[in-house]
């Protein structure tokens, strides 16, 4: 035997299995549309969010364009975040669905073998969304450190707009006369930018309320699948209690076979014995006749 025998008959069972996955059509429309939105999230994930975070860290805070620039970004992020979450609550739904139409076909008595191949292939789906999940998690915590920071640049910047004057007041007030400082006086906030600012903080604090509640939405789905994924064990402990009975009713039903063809096999070498020594003794009382 050659070492690639055992390989081609791991591909041939693969492929027997896969034959038998395309028994199951709703397994497969519902796996397919999960694999189509982790490929998005995962997309969003890597060429949106993590580049923008990036960008954002690059930012020089002590510059004076920093609140303008980091606004853009905290802007830019804010769709793709949204879209992120709503994109994980339909693979959850998906999921559910995923899991509900297997355990109608276990009801239904599918075949075993099928079946377990079918799980695995959930398993591996649930694997991947909660990795991405992980990731996104992370992601969202900078996403707030984003806002934040926007939030600690916008208060800054309303303190340096009132604050200044009376601090120049008291400078003037500490000068002794005939000093020659150079006194420096801010022009302060007007009430109109002082709104503006105001909003601006308010918003961005809204927006970190939004990010709370989206967290508290992943954080269900990933409990979520955390149960999937019990549930999911105890059917597949299941199934490959269900195949070993069967395997052992073969064996068992094999072990009859084998005893009945023994004892068959004996009882015809028994048969066979009694016919010769019937036949013996028949030719002897033949023998006797003639001879008398």
């Amino acid at each position: 035997m050659s070492f690639n025998e055992p390989f081609k008959d791991d591909l041939e069972h693969d492929a027997g299995l896969q034959d038998q996955y395309s028994d199951f059509p709703n397994f497969e429309k519902l796996s397919r549309k999960i694999e189509a939105s982790l490929s998005t999230v995962n997309g969003l994930l890597s060429s949106e969010i993590r580049p923008s975070l990036q960008k954002h860290e690059k930012l020089d805070k002590t510059t004076p364009t920093y609140s303008e620039n980091a606004q853009k970004i905290a802007d830019s992020l804010r769709g793709t975040v949204t879209k992120c979450v709503d994109t994980f609550k339909q693979i959850n739904a998906a999921t559910s669905d995923l899991n509900e139409y297997l355990r109608q076909c276990e009801s239904e008595h599918a075949d075993p073998d099928a079946l377990a191949y079918l799980r695995q292939k959930e398993s591996i789906l649930i694997s991947s969304t909660k990795n991405a999940l992980h990731l996104f998690q992370r992601q969202q915590r900078k996403v707030v450190t984003l806002e934040k920071s926007l939030i600690a640049a916008l208060a800054a910047a309303i303190d340096e707009g009132v604050a200044p004057l009376a601090h120049s007041q008291a400078q003037g007030q500490q000068q002794q006369p005939g000093d020659a400082q150079i006194q420096i006086t801010y022009e302060p906030i007007n009430a109109e930018e002082l709104e503006q600012q105001l909003l601006l903080i308010q918003e961005r604090e809204r927006e970190i309320h939004r990010i709370a509640q989206d967290t508290q939405e992943i954080n269900d789905i990933y409990l979520n699948l955390q149960d999937i994924v019990q549930e999911q064990q105890f059917q597949i402990d299941t199934i490959e209690d269900n195949i070993l009975s069967y395997h052992g009713d073969v064996q068992g039903a094999a072990g009859e076979l084998r005893r009945a063809e023994r004892y068959q096999r004996r009882s015809g070498g028994r048969m066979l014995c009694c016919l010769f020594i019937l036949l013996g003794v028949f030719g002897s009382v033949i023998l006797v006749m003639v001879v008398f």
